[in-house]
């Protein structure tokens, strides 16, 4: 029994497999790669990742709140500006080596590190409404996150 007419049909045949079996090859390659974080792919353009925590010690009656930033990547990174509802705001910082309340671009933040943010926002915080944070840093990557004052 003749499974193929001729012996050139039967070489495309295993050529196309062949080329199937690269191409897959090639992307499960790519894929650990990028896992095991050999590639830049998939990951957050610093090559590392800023957390920042809820915002806590709202001032009554001011202007000010503190808000930790924390570094859960590979990369370390300055925090050059920070805006709430989109208003640039002065801020202070402190890290867990500082002495007190420094001023100026906050960091370099270390992988596996963390700053406090003083936070001063000129409009004043209103009890119950929600505020946006943005965090920019020296990489020019925003980061945000929504609180609500308690006061």
């Amino acid at each position: 029994m003749k499974w193929f007419e001729s012996k050139r049909s039967l070489g495309l045949l295993v050529a196309s497999v062949i080329l199937i079996a690269v191409v897959v090859l090639g992307g499960i390659c790519v894929e650990m790669l990028a896992l095991w974080g050999v590639l830049p792919y998939g990951s957050v353009p610093n090559g590392g990742e800023l957390t920042l925590g809820v915002p806590f010690g709202w001032y009554g009656g001011g202007s000010m709140v503190n808000i930790t930033v924390s570094s859960t990547g590979k990369d370390e990174f300055t925090v050059t500006n920070v805006l709430v509802e989109n208003i640039n705001c002065t801020f202070q910082w402190a890290g867990s080596g500082s002495a007190g309340w420094l001023s100026g671009p906050a960091g370099p933040v270390v992988p596996g590190g963390s700053v406090t943010l003083e936070v001063e926002y000129l409009l004043g915080w209103s009890a119950g409404y929600s505020y946006t944070f943005m965090v920019v840093t020296d990489k020019s990557n925003e980061y945000m996150r929504t609180a609500t004052c308690p006061l």
